[in-house]
């Protein structure tokens, strides 16, 4: 039986910096999983490519079987997600912040308080 989330080997690079070097974990169903670390360790990334919202350079991915990749809205409706604190991320602009989270709750373009639709 397949892991209800797993990584393998994501990669991910931001011009020369490496946000994500092999990271691997497996979580099964019925497990409580955290991603700790500093400021920088790629948790967002991570989770953006989980949810899929970016791409990875390398690894794969996979929430219920489907690659976040193709799975679009239907995976980041099957994710449960817990900030550190109830704030933006500081690590992106307020643009970003806007898509990032309307994706994660699948709003329509024309309601992602963008104004330019998306």
């Amino acid at each position: 039986m397949a892991a209800t989330l797993e990584a393998r080997a994501m990669a991910r690079r931001f011009g020369a910096v490496e946000a994500l070097a092999g990271l691997s974990f497996a979580v099964e169903e019925g497990e409580l999983y955290g991603l700790l670390g500093p400021d920088g360790a790629g948790k967002t990334t991570a989770i953006r490519a989980l949810a899929g919202l970016i791409d990875l350079d390398g690894g794969e991915a996979h929430v219920l079987g489907v690659d976040p990749a193709q799975g679009g809205a239907a995976v980041r409706e099957s994710l449960g997600l817990m900030p550190q604190q109830y704030s933006l991320y500081r690590d992106l602009s307020v643009k970003e912040n806007l898509r990032f989270f309307s994706r994660l709750y699948v709003l329509p373009r024309a309601g992602r308080g963008t104004g330019r639709g998306g």
